[in-house]
């Protein structure tokens, strides 16, 4: 028999790893609306992660440090994006929202219509779990405008689903 020596640092941080890179792109995916983009920044994040497991690891919850990580990444990308855009006279291509995201389900095209604030909000909240004082912070703003961009995004959503009721 073989064994293969790993250490525990690496054994540590691939569980952290499989656990957490699936639910870090889908919501990333589904704030901004590209599971490319996604998908790049959830690298990124992990690649960071991993450069510092030693701090992190003992925080009481890493995913979380993850997430608003993840996020700052792919905040960055979006104005390197906006700024080459102007720079280019505004001829640069946007692109959409991945089809291999099922896009059949109401409540993906009512988050992909949502402005990205209110997209944030309501996928920090939510899907990631995160309290208002942890999603106002991942996000950079006040607790009360997490609060009036939720109840904004719930409004909308509520809306838009019932535009396609019958």
């Amino acid at each position: 028999m073989v064994r293969v020596f790993r250490p525990a640092r690496l054994s540590a941080f691939e569980g952290f790893y499989r656990e957490y890179f699936p639910r870090t792109r889908a919501v990333l995916a589904l704030t901004l609306g590209d599971l490319d983009q996604a998908e790049d920044a959830t690298q990124e994040a992990f690649v960071r992660a991993f450069g510092r497991w030693k701090s992190i690891r003992g925080l009481d919850h890493p995913e979380k440090w993850l997430f608003v990580v993840a996020l700052n990444i792919a905040r960055d990308d979006h104005r390197r994006r906006q700024r080459r855009r102007r720079a280019d006279g505004g001829i640069v291509a946007d692109e959409g929202f991945d089809e291999r995201i099922d896009d059949r389900l109401d409540i993906i095209r009512a988050l992909k219509l949502l402005p990205p604030r209110q997209r944030q909000v309501l996928v920090l909240r939510y899907l990631a779990g995160m309290s208002t004082a942890e999603t106002a912070h991942a996000m950079g703003c006040a607790e009360g405008t997490v609060r009036a961009s939720l109840v904004a995004a719930v409004r909308n959503i509520g809306d838009r689903i019932g535009e396609r009721e019958p």
